[in-house]
């Protein structure tokens, strides 16, 4: 009999939620992958260290901000901490060897929290887009 007044509460304030409420989506990531001419991992060969680039997020007037990655164990390079928002985000790569410019164009998802990628744009570099990721060739300029 406790598990049913147990149950009765319990609906009303199940059924009371906002649907977005129940469910979130994780942040979007973006996966690269950099090579050089002969397509070689330049994380793999050590060309490309990681204490020789950086992402940044513009944030407009000459402002931009720091955005951490992780490498994983193929050596790609992984954005978790995008910051997404319905539109288009710009961003930075900096390094020693080459730097370009780069836009994310994020979208709502309509039942959930969260933001996804829709389209990712490269300037001043080659790049092609794989399954999971972008390999990006960097040539030293």
């Amino acid at each position: 009999m406790k598990v049913f007044y147990l149950l009765a509460l319990m609906i009303p304030l199940m059924s009371s939620c906002d649907k977005r409420t129940l469910c979130s989506n994780p942040p979007a990531t973006l996966t690269l992958a950099f090579v050089n001419e002969n397509g070689d991992n330049m994380i793999t060969n050590n060309e490309l260290a990681e204490n020789m680039f950086e992402f940044k997020k513009e944030l407009g007037g000459n402002k931009n901000k720091t955005i951490p990655y992780d490498i994983d164990g193929n050596d790609h390079v992984v954005l978790r901490e995008l910051e997404l928002s319905n539109g288009i985000e710009q961003y930075k790569f900096l390094s020693t060897i080459h730097a370009f410019a780069f836009v994310v164009e994020g979208k709502n998802y309509e039942d959930c929290d969260g933001v996804y990628i829709t389209e990712v744009l490269f300037r001043d570099v080659a790049y092609t887009q794989k399954d999971n990721y972008f390999q990006i060739k960097l040539i030293r300029k």
